[in-house]
Formats: C-alpha cells, sequence, structure tokens
C-alpha cells in the first residue's frame, strides 16, 4: 500500500514542478521513440511520473488508484510489478511511437495494471484473480473503449504496449510479483 501511495505522490509532486518550471520537465522525462537508448532509459523511469497537465494527471489517477488498490489487495508486489509494466510500456512505446514524439503519462502503466488484472482471472483461476478480474472488467471496462482511441495527443502506443505487458506478466512473471501471500492462492 505504501508503495502504491508514493507512486501517487511523485505524480502529483513531479507535476507541481514541472508546473512550476513551465512544462519543462514534460519532454526531458518522455519517452521519445527511436531515440538513443540513455534517452529511452530515462522515459522508462519518468515518464509514468510526468503528465501533460493537471487534467492529465486526475485522468491517469481515477483509474490508477482503484485498480492499484485491486492488486495491493490481491496482494500482489506493487512496486515489482509498476517496474516490469514501465519497462513493457516503455519500451513498446518506444518501437512504436513515431520518431521525435513525446510520450508522458501513467497510462501505459495503468493499462498494463488493468489487462494484468483481467488475464490474472482468465490464467490464474483462483478466487481472488477471477473477483478482480471481474471488477476490472465491469467497472473499468471504458478503458477498452480508451485502448482504441487514436485521436492525436493520446499514445494508443503506450495504451497498447501496456496492455500486451500486463498479459505477458500474468502469464510469464506472475511468481515474480507475486507476495507470499497470493502464491499461497495460485498454488490451489
Amino acid at each position: 500500500m505504501v508503495a502504491m501511495i508514493l507512486c501517487a505522490i511523485l505524480m502529483i509532486a513531479v507535476e507541481i514542478v514541472d508546473q512550476s518550471m513551465g512544462g519543462l520537465l514534460d519532454y526531458h522525462l518522455a519517452i521519445i521513440p527511436q531515440s538513443d537508448i540513455q534517452q529511452l532509459i530515462v522515459g522508462i523511469i519518468g515518464a509514468p511520473f510526468s503528465h501533460g497537465d493537471t487534467n492529465h494527471l486526475a485522468g491517469n489517477l481515477v483509474a490508477y488508484f482503484p485498480l492499484s488498490f485491486l492488486l495491493v489487495l490481491k496482494g500482489e508486489d506493487f512496486l515489482r510489478l509498476w517496474l516490469l509494466l514501465s519497462l513493457f510500456a516503455g519500451i513498446g512505446t518506444w518501437w512504436l511511437g513515431y520518431p521525435g514524439s513525446a510520450h508522458i503519462g501513467a497510462s501505459g502503466v495503468i493499462f498494463g495494471q488493468w489487462s494484468y488484472l483481467l488475464a490474472g482471472g482468465i490464467f490464474h483461476r483462483d478466487l481472488n484473480s477471477i473477483l478482480s478480474a471481474g471488477l476490472c472488467g465491469v467497472w473499468l471496462g471504458k478503458m477498452f473503449v480508451s485502448l482504441i482511441n487514436v485521436s492525436p495527443g493520446i499514445s494508443w502506443e503506450g495504451h497498447a504496449s501496456g496492455v500486451v505487458g500486463g498479459i505477458v506478466v500474468a502469464i510469464f512473471f506472475k511468481e515474480f510479483v507475486c507476495s507470499e501471500k497470493s502464491k499461497v492462492s495460485y498454488s490451489r
């Protein structure tokens, strides 16, 4: 729970600092497709915490809190999952995005959380995963519509990469992100 709250606080703090600097952090913390590896690494770490404005941040936090809360309730290692999803969303965005464009925001990780929970219900088949997937599907089903939104200024590359990352992590990395509590429920 602490890691979840700290990530949210960091998102808010970065936005406050960014606004006080006139938006300079956005480009420096962004994932810039086909840029050098150093910028990719900075983007994988920084982009989820940087947002274009307070509306962008608020929109991400509205989905971030319920999804993150479900993950914490399931007993997942939140920080490990965040890092893996940031990696998948960042590399996918870097690879798929238009060269020179800048991608910021936590939505790649958020879409990864969403698909991780949905895929977990399908592949893990324990009660916690099925209930989380059901809540996630019903309550946040509108995320699917925004997944296919290709409007200017919306990073469909980040959304799609996050979804793929969440599914891959749910299938292949479940032991890495499961706490001892959730490992017991997977072994039934």
